[in-house]
């Protein structure tokens, strides 16, 4: 009997011992995000992705041997921020997209579908910059899936902080339930699958990978020290899954600028003389530049607030040289009278 208790109370102490091995492991996780986070006051992403056409059966029987694409992906703790994506392919077919934003306002452009040598935008869509709007929810981040989230503009270390449980895997990773982090809520959309998300203790416990329901979505292969201290995701695989395919391939990232001052024009509109607005704001449609809409009056130049319209120049000019051509003749006819 008395080695039944033994047994019994070694037991009771080994599971009192792995709880709290795993109460600080999540503790220290939140607290390593959390520095992790406060280290960024920009940042700026180049990665690239390639996808295995065969798992693609849209691409497959398009006959391509590679399909793949870039995405340049910055921000700012100001609230700016930038997000371009292009997709490439054996047959040189493509689209881009590109969305940004500066301190009050959102852009989502459009590109032509048939005038690939086109570089501005045929279409702008201006919002106010609010978070959650579902419409601001388009963001490319496969090399950090997990560690961004779009709804709420947050990085992990802010949303861990909801995570209560977790446990520690045989591989010695973190493992929770990725519904607490915002995994599965796109907007008004939620997912209602499970989410299993594994944190990497010995890379500042950054996402090692993702799954939904058993299925793979997310896995880190290599990462990347930027500074001593601040890891990244260097390369890995992804699941994109879509009602009628699912498409497997890999990705990259090749460069990571941490707190460089970031060049103005990336958040500047690339727009041109032809290009569309919608402003959601104002409620105007309106071509930008010249070409604008017959029944939307151009947008008035601060500058030129205070200055007469080209039309009033003109007329008062005019009138000031028949004032002073009456003037003249008035002395003239003065002048001979007094002779």
């Amino acid at each position: 009997m008395w080695h039944r208790g033994i047994l019994l109370w070694m037991m009771l102490v080994l599971l009192l011992i792995g709880r709290g091995v795993n109460a600080a492991d999540l503790a220290e996780a939140k607290q390593r995000l959390a520095e992790w986070e406060q280290k960024i006051v920009s940042i700026r992403i180049r990665s690239q992705s390639r996808s295995k056409p065969e798992t693609n059966t849209l691409t497959a029987e398009a006959g391509l041997e590679f399909s793949g694409s870039d995405s340049d992906w910055a921000w700012e703790k100001t609230g700016r921020f930038r997000d371009q994506h292009t997709t490439r392919s054996s047959s040189d077919t493509g689209s881009r997209s590109l969305q940004m934003a500066d301190h009050k306002h959102y852009y989502f452009f459009s590109f032509s579908d048939t005038d690939k040598s086109r570089e501005s935008p045929t279409r702008v869509r201006i919002s106010a910059n609010n978070i959650g709007d579902p419409m601001q929810s388009h963001t490319y981040h496969r090399p950090f899936h997990g560690l961004w989230d779009d709804a709420t503009r947050t990085w992990l270390g802010e949303r861990i902080q909801n995570v209560t449980e977790a446990t520690v895997t045989n591989e010695g990773l973190l493992e929770f339930d990725g519904t607490f982090i915002g995994l599965g809520n796109k907007g008004p959309i939620v997912d209602k699958k499970k989410y299993i998300v594994r944190l990497d203790p010995k890379h500042g416990y950054l996402p090692k990978s993702i799954e939904r329901e058993g299925t793979f979505l997310y896995q880190v292969d290599e990462f990347q020290e930027v500074e001593p201290g601040f890891w990244f995701p260097k390369t890995g695989s992804f699941l994109s899954t879509m009602p009628d395919y699912h498409l497997l391939g890999r990705w990259e990232v090749k460069e990571v600028e941490l707190n460089l001052d970031s060049p103005d024009f990336l958040f500047v509109p690339p727009l041109a003389g032809d290009t569309r607005v919608d402003n959601t704001i104002t409620g105007k449609r309106y071509w930008y530049g010249e070409k604008r809409s017959a029944n939307l009056p151009p947008p008035v130049d601060p500058r030129n607030q205070n200055r007469p319209s080209p039309l009033t120049a003109t007329l008062g000019g005019v009138i000031c040289l028949v004032l002073i051509g009456i003037a003249s003749i008035a002395f003239i006819i003065r002048k001979r009278h007094t002779n």
